[in-house]
């Protein structure tokens, strides 16, 4: 089957921007070659005639107004969450999300990191994997403390 797909692949034509025709195959393997990593594409960096800093202006105000409306939204919610839960309730619900941030904490671990820099230092990809795993162990040891306590 996966000689069958080859030969489709290979034998599947389509024209280049310089136009030339070249298999999806040999179009894959010279856009996504490890050479390529890294390369700025200029048609990305500069659209449609955009300056960089008007470019950069524009990414800069709709992150601002992200946040901005994030804020606000999260403290809509809150005031609202206090005035329909009462004093007590809401106590309650606070103290939960504090436990909850902790165990957070503690089932991270430095898992994250860790995988980071093993990719980085150009350990093989089952690292991502076992990562996920460990973490996946840690938060489950993590909520059996919490609920047993």
């Amino acid at each position: 089957m996966a000689a069958q797909l080859r030969k489709f692949f290979d034998s599947t034509l389509f024209h280049q921007r310089d136009g030339t025709r070249a298999s999806i195959v040999e179009f894959a393997e010279k856009k996504y070659s490890w050479t390529n990593i890294g390369r700025p594409n200029i048609r990305s960096l500069h659209r449609s005639g955009e300056t960089s800093v008007k470019r950069l202006f524009s990414q800069y105000s709709f992150a601002l107004s992200a946040d901005l409306v994030r804020r606000v939204l999260g403290f809509i919610s809150v005031a609202y969450l206090a005035r329909i839960l009462g004093k007590a309730d809401f106590g309650a619900v606070n103290l939960g999300f504090a436990v909850l941030a902790y165990g957070m904490v503690l089932s991270a671990a430095g898992f994250p990191m860790i995988g980071t820099k093993k990719i980085a230092q150009g350990a093989p990809l089952e690292i991502v994997g076992q990562v996920i795993g460990s973490r996946l162990i840690s938060t489950i040891l993590v909520l059996a403390m919490i609920l047993l306590r």
